[in-house]
């Protein structure tokens, strides 16, 4: 048996619908830091591939829980809104990794979910 080719019509694909997703990362230091990005793959590849850079940094594997992940479309514009609501939240690692330019701390969880939640719905 061979195997089945799926062909997809460019023209069917929104380059704009993707994953929206808030991760709640706890450093080995006991800092809570919020990562919001996008992603087109599934989210636990991209968890894997944020974990496994910071691990190439740092070589310690932080803990991490997809605290929202939602299929949606416009994602790049809805990240850029949740970005500059929490801009002066922003968080810089000593030594960046990849994904590290979006990390946010300082600022409650629940404010952090309350606005992704709002720029999702809209």
């Amino acid at each position: 048996m061979g195997k089945k080719l799926l062909t997809v019509n460019k023209a069917d694909v929104n380059e704009n619908e993707g994953i929206v997703y808030l991760l709640v990362i706890w450093l080995d230091d006991g800092t809570e830091v919020y990562k919001i990005g996008v992603t087109k793959r599934d989210i636990q590849d991209r968890v894997c591939e944020i974990l496994t850079s910071h691990w190439t940094q740092y070589r310690i594997f932080p803990q991490c829980k997809p605290k929202r992940y939602r299929r949606t479309n416009n994602i790049y514009e809805k990240e850029a809104a949740i970005h500059k609501e929490l801009a002066e939240y922003r968080w810089i690692p000593e030594k960046p990794f990849s994904g590290s330019t979006e990390f946010f701390t300082g600022v409650e969880l629940a404010k952090v979910v309350e606005i992704y939640e709002s720029i999702l719905q809209s």
